[in-house]
């Protein structure tokens, strides 16, 4: 009778599988995260310039002649210290800008500063009109109602 030895411990096949599949389950968590980074650093953006427009208009509803939101925005004369507890800043370190009395940043809002990420949805603020449609849909329908056969 031949005797086999029991086998301790794992191969080198098995051992180095293993290695791969954590590899690559760490690889899909990494780029999960970074994504979520990313749009957690967008968000808190938005909610930044969405505070400091809001503070601007408390500003310009107590003060008699109001500075522009550009002047406001650089707190030139210590004019925001009142309304804004600290400066807000981008998280992604992007700046802040005013342009046709849009907070933009640098970072956050599409090329050329264009006004679809800066308007709050189904608002005007940011100096927006809220959603548009952009296309044609309401040509789709029919304007005559069809009827299934009977």
């Amino acid at each position: 009778m031949i005797k086999t030895k029991k086998r301790l411990g794992f191969t080198v096949i098995e051992m180095l599988v293993v290695v791969i599949v954590t590899a690559i389950l760490v690889a899909i968590i990494m780029l999960a995260y970074g994504a979520m980074i990313d749009k957690s650093e967008a968000t808190t953006c938005l909610a930044n310039r969405k505070t400091i427009q809001k503070a601007y208009q408390f500003y310009r509803l107590d003060t008699p002649q109001p500075k522009s939101l550009d002047i406001f925005l650089k707190n030139e004369n210590s004019i925001a210290d009142i309304w804004l507890d600290n400066k807000i800043t981008c998280p992604s370190k992007g700046k802040y800008s005013v342009s046709q009395d849009i907070i933009i940043c640098s970072i956050h809002s599409q090329s050329g500063g264009s006004v679809p990420n800066n308007i709050i949805p189904g608002t005007t603020n940011f100096g927006g009109g809220g959603f548009v449609a952009d296309d044609d849909w309401e040509d789709t329908f029919s304007s005559t109602p069809t009827t299934i056969g009977v």
